[in-house]
């Protein structure tokens, strides 16, 4: 197995304190994370640098997730299996679309162990 040191992640969230909350979880269980505050920034780094996974907010400015993972698909379709989305509020449109893609997700606030299950479980397929 790949050294977890290895990984590297893209955190995706319009607020900070969110990507910082993030950022902490994932660097203290030895992961390289990058951030972004919204899809078009993403997208941007997404085109200097390869990543293992990304963790995208559903709701933000300029560019939601979903807007965000649409783009993804176009652009870079093989990064479509690792987005892990994070919701505040699951709206059934954005339930029917991570249903109609394979999307995976996890709803605002989770515990700690919840989202390194997520990433985990991700990473071994």
């Amino acid at each position: 197995m790949t050294s977890l040191t290895k990984k590297r992640f893209l955190v995706v969230d319009d607020e900070p304190a969110v990507r910082l909350l993030v950022f902490t979880i994932l660097s203290e269980a030895g992961y390289t994370v990058d951030l972004a505050g919204n899809g078009s920034h993403a997208l941007q780094m997404l085109n200097r640098r390869p990543y293992d996974l990304i963790i995208s907010d559903v709701n933000m400015p300029e560019m939601d997730g979903i807007g965000f993972y649409r783009a993804l698909a176009e652009k870079l379709p093989e990064f479509k299996k690792r987005v892990l989305f994070m919701t505040g509020g699951l709206t059934n449109e954005a339930l029917s679309f991570f249903q109609k893609h394979g999307c995976r997700y996890i709803l605002k606030t989770f515990e700690e162990t919840d989202l390194l299950e997520e990433i985990h479980d991700m990473l071994d397929k």
